[in-house]
């Protein structure tokens, strides 16, 4: 696979309106006032899974004596793990370092970083300002990675490195509440 490579990728988007105030399912007879405060909702989402993207295990130093690092170990194993963990993303005694002025037969990008799960959530509804619609107030809550669910980067991949294998940083933010407000005029 290229480096790029995403094998599998599920996005689903989504906008509900919530069934209170007027015209609605429930609360439909409020007055204007309660109308104005709980009808008239919409909640939106954006749902993402992925698979992650493929990475390439090398070794640090030239063996081969080309002049060139991040040469390929040997492989001796397949070097996936059935649980990663951000300490222990891939087997690194799976890999070997090739006899002296030899490749290693390992290949390219054959082992692959953490997908991506996410989810993106917004509330929001128009307020009339005026009696013909003209000008209306958009007022939004919104909140992105709202499971806080970590994506990890790919591992060090480096063997005979001292940290082969971990991973250090995430490829997405922490989760993060907003509000937003827009004037239509």
């Amino acid at each position: 696979p290229c480096s790029y490579d995403i094998a599998s990728n599920l996005t689903i988007s989504s906008l509900y309106q919530l069934p209170f105030g007027k015209g609605r399912a429930f609360l439909s007879d409020g007055n204007s006032v309660v109308n104005g405060i709980i009808g008239g909702w919409n909640l939106a989402g954006v749902f993402t899974d992925r698979t992650g993207q493929p990475f390439t295990p090398t070794l640090s130093s030239d063996v081969a004596n080309t002049g060139i690092s991040g040469e390929w170990p040997n492989r001796i194993g397949s070097g996936k793990l059935a649980n990663p963990t951000p300490t222990h993303w891939f087997d690194t005694t799976a890999y070997a370092v090739p006899a002296q002025y030899t490749y290693g037969n390992a290949g390219r990008d054959i082992l692959r970083a953490d997908g991506l799960i996410d989810l993106d959530m917004t509330l929001k509804k128009l307020f009339n300002l005026s009696h013909n619609e003209s000008r209306q107030l958009e007022f939004r809550f919104e909140s992105f990675n709202l499971v806080n669910h970590p994506t990890f980067s790919a591992p060090n991949a480096t063997i005979g490195s001292s940290s082969a294998g971990i991973v250090t940083s995430t490829l997405n933010a922490n989760r993060i509440f907003q509000a937003a407000g827009k004037i239509y005029f």
